[in-house]
């Protein structure tokens, strides 16, 4: 009895140990992918659920200047170790009284950018180029991506002497990895990609500690949304919020906040006002639209003055201008006079001059049509001949900073000398035969200056001086032959009359 016990025992444990491991487990629930529902509806609160987001570039430049040749590149990361408090590694901020928690962004490098307008590819690294070109002629790049141009400066630093061009890059966070609802905060770096192509003059430098222009924070907001046709929980990005620099801080937890909200407070790169994507941002931080440069230019004026009296006015003389470390294709412009616009810098001088133009000319032996535009070759440099008259000014706008530069003048049977203004300078300085070379810029010369590095605005007058004496002897002066003339007729009458009265 006792045996047959046994076996029952057996028996029934067996069967319940394989049917415990013949029953499936009862099924974990887990949220899928993110939800991709580009529509609004009552059930999102007007949120359309679209994992992606739009950077904008906003390059600030010279009313004066043209769009240079010029990358940057964007990449996002983790937030570091120190950026709020919290003992919760997945955390990166605590919530607290008045905030709520914030996650740290999951893999990053799985969010894909892409540029606005490009048919084709992507980019793990976001990228954004700007071609070339004259302002007026702004068109789309052969990769398709369009440019922008807005007059006057975008943002809260409002100025009418600058336009800005607009490009865009979007992140795709669709298959980032977003395992549960929350705040997932990203840095987004911008660096500026410097290579031998490119220009000079971007203000904004990453490796600068703590320049925040070149830093923005982005929290990504992510929800439950219910579940799918299989009933299987599914989340979905209902929101992005930029901040200007690194914020360390959570976002309020106040729901009394609506969506929407505008914010007349705060002005953002394009110009416009801020508003709230979620209506939950970080108390007292600046909120952004992208990342904003400026393309620091400068203008060269040139000017030529004749002086002595066997100096001719009508006489046309040769410039030679040289420009070099400005980057391959940029584009300057050159005026030759008034064009109406008072933030820029205008000139004075004949644009066509006829061959042979007087007797005193001797550098034009054929028809002339100066250049309005210089473009510089691949090697970023560029060399043009110039014609200036008595009173007249060539001004080239537009050429960016710390480019190299020398204008020189073609020798001719005058004194020269040469007024510099501006460049950095303390004050006005001639250039002359009299002028110790160590108070000049590098290798400047009577007839010519070379500058290596140009950083600010400069004007030079080039002054050509020929006097001559007049020889004496030769004939008398006008007022002794008058004197002269006077005293002759006066004794003419004195015989007259006397002759007269012994008649």
């Amino acid at each position: 009895m006792k045996k047959k016990s046994l076996i029952f025992k057996t028996l029934v444990a067996s069967v319940a140990m394989f049917t415990t491991i013949l029953s499936p487990a009862a099924a974990e629930k887990k949220y899928s992918e993110v939800l991709v529902v580009d529509d609004d509806n009552d059930e999102t609160n007007g949120l359309a659920y679209e994992p992606v987001t739009v950077i904008k570039k906003n390059l600030i430049i010279e009313n004066g200047a043209n769009i240079p040749n010029v990358a940057f590149g964007f990449t996002a990361d983790v937030p570091d170790a120190d950026h709020c408090s919290s003992d919760n590694e997945r955390l990166v901020c605590d919530a607290t009284a008045d905030t709520l928690a914030v996650i740290k962004g999951v893999n990053p490098d799985a969010i894909v950018w892409k540029n606005e307008n490009q048919s084709a590819g992507s980019v793990m690294i976001g990228a954004i180029e700007y071609a070339a070109q004259a302002k007026d002629s702004a068109a789309p790049d052969e990769d398709g991506d369009y440019v922008t141009i807005t007059d006057n400066r975008a943002g809260s630093k409002e100025s009418d002497t600058q336009y800005t061009a607009t490009k865009s890059v979007s992140l795709d966070f669709s298959k980032v990895g977003f395992d549960e609802p929350g705040i997932y905060r990203y840095i987004i770096t911008e660096s500026y990609i410097k290579t031998d192509d490119s220009v000079n003059g971007i203000i904004c430098d990453p490796n600068v500690t703590g320049d925040d222009n070149c830093k923005r924070t982005l929290d990504v907001y992510v929800i439950d949304a219910g579940v799918d046709a299989n009933e299987n929980p599914v989340l979905a990005v209902s929101g992005f919020v930029l901040y200007q620099g690194v914020v360390t801080d959570g976002p309020s937890n106040d729901t009394t906040v609506t969506a929407n909200e505008v914010d007349d407070t705060v002005k953002l790169e394009d110009g416009t006002t801020s508003k709230s994507t979620n209506g939950k941002e970080v108390k007292d931080a600046a909120k952004s639209v992208g990342f904003e440069n400026e393309y620091n230019t400068h203008d060269l004026t040139f000017s030529k003055k004749v002086e002595g009296n066997q100096g001719s006015r009508d006489k046309y003389f040769a410039f030679t201008l040289e420009i070099g470390n400005v980057g391959p294709g940029t584009v300057l412009d050159v005026s030759y006079a008034d064009d109406q616009d008072d933030s820029t810098t205008d000139g004075d001088a004949d644009v066509t001059i006829s061959k042979n133009p007087n007797a005193a000319t001797t550098v034009i032996t054929d028809d002339v049509e100066q250049p309005t535009v210089l473009t510089a070759d691949s090697k970023g440099e560029l060399s043009q001949s110039f014609y200036l008259q008595h009173g007249q000014k060539i001004v080239v706008r537009g050429i960016p900073d710390k480019a190299i530069y020398s204008l020189s003048e073609n020798e001719e049977d005058y004194d020269p000398e040469i007024l510099l203004t501006g460049d950095d300078k303390d004050e006005k300085e001639t250039f002359d035969d009299d002028t110790d070379d160590e108070d000049l810029l590098d290798d400047t010369k009577v007839n010519e200056v070379l500058d290596p590095s140009l950083t600010d605005d400069v004007t030079l007058d080039f002054t050509n001086s020929r006097a001559g004496v007049i020889p004496t002897g030769v004939k008398l002066p006008l007022v002794s032959v008058i004197v002269l003339g006077a005293v002759l007729m006066t004794g003419v009458l004195v015989l007259v009359f006397k002759k007269r009265e012994e008649e």
